[in-house]
This record gives C-alpha cells, sequence and structure tokens, in this order.
C-alpha cells in the first residue's frame, strides 16, 4: 500500500518542530500514548478484537485519496483504489496474497517462508499503521491544547490543537484522538513558510473504524 507521499513535502515544509526559535503559544497538554505506545495498542487490537479503519488523505496540491487497512486473525490487509494487498503473519512464518479482481479474492502469492530473527515483521507493521500514528508524532510538543472530548466516527475522542511560529514559517494543526487506542482519528495542518511566501494545507481523516464482530477477512484462498 502507499504511503502518503503526496504529504511528505508539506510536512518537511511546515513542520517546524525541529526548527530554530520557540513556538509563540502557551499550553501544557501532551496526549496520551506516544508512537510506540500507539503501535503496540494497534497491534494488540489485531490480535485480538480486529480492525479495518477507512480513512481519507488530500492536500491542497493532490487529488483526495481513499484508503483501507484492517487486522484480523493474523491477517493484515490495505486498499488504495484499485491496488490491494494482504498477507498472513504467524509463529514467524509469512505468506504473501495478491488480489484476483476477475475471481472476487486474495490468492497466495509463492510459499509461506519463515522471517524468524529479521525486523521484516516491525517493518510490516510500522507500514501498515504508519497513517494511525501521525498525531502522536506531537505527543509532547509545547503549545499542544486539548480542545474538548468528542465523539468521532463513533469513538470516544479527544480534540487537541498545536500552533507553530518561528522565523521559517507557521503552522497550525488541528488533531482528533482516539481515546482507547491513541490512533489518530483526525490530522489537519495549514500554514505558510517565510522562505519563500507558499502556504498550504494537507489533511487526514477517518470516515470508519470498525473492531470485533464488524470486521472480517478479505475472502481468500
Amino acid at each position: 500500500m502507499k504511503k502518503i507521499l503526496a504529504l511528505l513535502p508539506l510536512i518537511a515544509v511546515l513542520g517546524l518542530a525541529g526548527c530554530e526559535g520557540k513556538d509563540d503559544s502557551e499550553g501544557g497538554d501532551h496526549l496520551e500514548y506516544s508512537s510506540e505506545e500507539v503501535q503496540q495498542k494497534v497491534k494488540t487490537l489485531g490480535d485480538t478484537k480486529g480492525y479495518e479503519i477507512t480513512f481519507e488523505i488530500s492536500s491542497s496540491d493532490s487529488e483526495k485519496e481513499s484508503y483501507v487497512i484492517g487486522a484480523k486473525e493474523h491477517f493484515y490487509w490495505g486498499y488504495n483504489g484499485d491496488s490491494k494487498g494482504m498477507y498472513h503473519l504467524e509463529n514467524d512464518m509469512l505468506q504473501m496474497y495478491e488480489y484476483n479482481s476477475d475471481a472476487g479474492q486474495f490468492e497466495k502469492v509463492g510459499v509461506e517462508y519463515s522471517i524468524a530473527g529479521t525486523d521484516y515483521e516491525e517493518s510490516l507493521r510500522v507500514g501498515y499503521n504508519f497513517y494511525l500514528c501521525m498525531g502522536s508524532a506531537y505527543a509532547e510538543s509545547d503549545g499542544l491544547t486539548k480542545v474538548k472530548e468528542t465523539t468521532f466516527v463513533g469513538r470516544p475522542a479527544i480534540e487537541y490543537s498545536l500552533k507553530y511560529a518561528s522565523v521559517y514559517g507557521a503552522a497550525s494543526y488541528d488533531l482528533v484522538i482516539d481515546k482507547e487506542t491513541g490512533v489518530t482519528l483526525k490530522w489537519v495542518i495549514s500554514g505558510t513558510s517565510f522562505v519563500d511566501g507558499e502556504s498550504g494545507s494537507a489533511s487526514f481523516e477517518a470516515k470508519s473504524f470498525k473492531t470485533g464482530a464488524d470486521v472480517s477477512v478479505p475472502k481468500h484462498d
């Protein structure tokens, strides 16, 4: 499944946390979970109840795209338009699948093989869950402010805001974080570079968050 390539240039310009100069806003709030803790909670959810999350990404210089990622019974899948992928990972054994549109199901690719003693499992998990941890990158950021508790796609959540300003530019973030898992349900950034005067915006927004009996492993051989 594709990375959010369209967002990366914008993040590089507007993600000012590492720039010289302090932000000009006050606030001592922090997110409850770090990126590592969110990854672990997502893994646990996939290994127990299972999950399937649908979300959209967009930016001021690209079209909106829709994604689906899911996990259940040691199966992991991801969709982006006509691009579909799935794998099964259990007891250090990996089986890859590809989607057969004529048959309407996933089919095995090659044979199952061992990944014991490698970091392949972690790479796969991080790749599939990257989207879900976007907000936790700002877990300890100065200026992060809790706005309110809310409900988002049927999930108890907390809304936060964050503003940065430096000699290089200014950026404003809005985050909605799932209370149970720390998963990012909404991430919106807008800002301006003082270096070249350009401005832009980008967003990530969950459209559904299914767990348990509402999640089914995609049809496969």
